[in-house]
C-alpha cells in the first residue's frame, strides 16, 4: 500500500500521543439545552356520531363457507402445574358450576351466545338463550 492509497483515519490514530492519556481526552464542548415546552393537555374528543353496529347477517353473507370451532364452555377452574401432574384417570375435579347453569357459546376463543344443556336423543346439546 502506498503512502497515497493510505487511510487518513490511521494516520490520524498514529499522530495521537499513547504515552500522554490527557492528550487523548477531547476538551469538553458546551450545548445549549433549552427547556422543554409544556405538554399539551389532552382535549376530548368529540364524536359526531355513535358508531354503528354492522348487521349481524353481514358477516355471515360475506363469508359463509369459512369453518370456526365452536364451543360449549361448561365451567373452569384454575389449577396449579403440580395439581395438573397429579390428575389421574377416573378423578373428579369441581368447577365449582351448578349443572344447570347457563353455558358459553364459545367461536374461536371468543363468546358468542349463552345456552342452557339439553338432551338431543341421549346426546348432549345446547339451547341458545341469547347471542352477545
Amino acid at each position: 500500500m502506498s503512502s497515497e492509497d493510505k487511510d487518513p483515519y490511521l494516520s490520524e490514530l498514529e499522530s495521537l500521543d499513547v504515552d500522554n492519556p490527557e492528550a487523548l481526552v477531547p476538551e469538553p464542548v458546551e450545548v445549549g439545552v433549552k427547556p422543554a415546552a409544556p405538554a399539551p393537555q389532552p382535549q376530548e374528543k368529540k364524536l359526531d356520531k355513535p358508531k354503528e353496529k354492522r348487521p349481524k347477517k353481514l358477516t355471515a353473507e360475506l363469508a359463509p363457507d369459512i369453518p370456526v370451532q365452536l364451543s360449549a364452555v361448561l365451567g373452569s377452574r384454575e389449577v396449579t402445574l403440580q395439581e395438573l401432574a397429579n390428575f389421574k384417570a377416573g378423578e373428579v375435579i369441581s368447577l365449582g358450576t351448578p349443572p344447570n347453569q347457563v353455558v358459553d357459546l364459545v367461536v374461536n376463543g371468543r363468546a358468542v351466545a349463552k345456552g342452557e344443556l339439553v338432551e338431543i336423543d341421549g346426546k348432549l346439546g345446547v339451547r341458545v338463550l341469547k347471542v352477545v
